[in-house]
């Protein structure tokens, strides 16, 4: 049962109306219900180092070197993900058992700082409150949004009786974390199936009711209203072409 996994969580959200979250103010949730997803989430965002530098630095416990550690144990122990051309995701699909059993006892630290920050932003945006809830336009379930005051949203799909999580991240464009909620704000609109969003609540989303607004998903000019919120410079991709591997990588993205 999702209630007896070793990462269901309960929440208390301030504000609850329209059904949002689902199962009221006591949000039930699964951080990562496969252990595949939460080791790809925990490498590829707390591992970054421009995510780390922009937001994750101020929620975990751990500074960059020890972060740095874990990634260039992991490139050591052959990791296909840290190879030259970093051509596919970590851990994700993994089919080396041998090699998964081992980066365990490696990545568990990093996991369970990870799940912590994760565990923090969810409480902190819970409590602003910040967070809004919708259909998604790809898979049709009740989605949640959760914003808090940093640069990280965790988004979560409702299956069952509880939510599942299913990234929580640092977004590469904003500068500002004013920006960065807009933009977020923005790009929620553009996921929503037929229906509405319910936010909780408007001021804590920068809006009003007047803002608001459901575009038609095939005015794909529109896309282009929330390019400029984003600085290029600091653009940061997460797989680039770089001899000398990740540690070269890091070297040239320092904290």
């Amino acid at each position: 049962m999702d209630n007896e996994h070793k990462r269901y969580r309960t929440f208390i959200f301030e504000c609850y109306y329209e059904d949002c979250p689902k199962g009221g103010t006591s949000l039930k949730m699964i951080l990562f219900k496969q252990e595949e997803k939460l080791r790809n989430h925990a490498i590829k965002h707390l591992g970054n180092p421009r995510e780390f530098r922009d937001a994750w630095k101020n929620v975990v416990s751990v500074d960059w070197l020890e972060v740095s550690k874990y990634t260039g144990i992991l490139e050591d122990m052959g990791c296909p993900f840290y190879k030259i051309d970093f051509s596919i995701l970590p851990c994700w699909k993994c089919k080396s058992k041998n090699r998964w059993n081992k980066c365990s006892e490696v990545v568990s630290g990093l996991e369970e700082e990870y799940v912590k920050a994760v565990e923090a932003v969810i409480e902190e945006g819970g409590n602003i409150p910040r967070y809004a809830c919708f259909y998604n336009q790809a898979d049709n379930k009740p989605n949640l949004w959760i914003l808090p005051n940093r640069k990280i949203i965790a988004k979560a799909v409702h299956e069952g009786n509880n939510y599942n999580l299913k990234t929580c991240y640092s977004p590469k464009r904003g500068g500002s974390f004013e920006e960065t909620r807009d933009y977020e704000r923005r790009k929620l609109c553009y996921e929503v199936n037929q229906g509405s969003i319910t936010w909780c609540q408007y001021d804590t989303w920068g809006i009003s009711f007047s803002s608001v607004h459901y575009p038609d998903r095939r005015r794909q000019k529109d896309l282009k209203k929330y390019e400029p919120i984003e600085n290029k410079k600091q653009k940061i991709p997460y797989f680039r072409d770089r001899p000398g591997g990740w540690r070269s990588y890091l070297a040239n993205n320092n904290i």
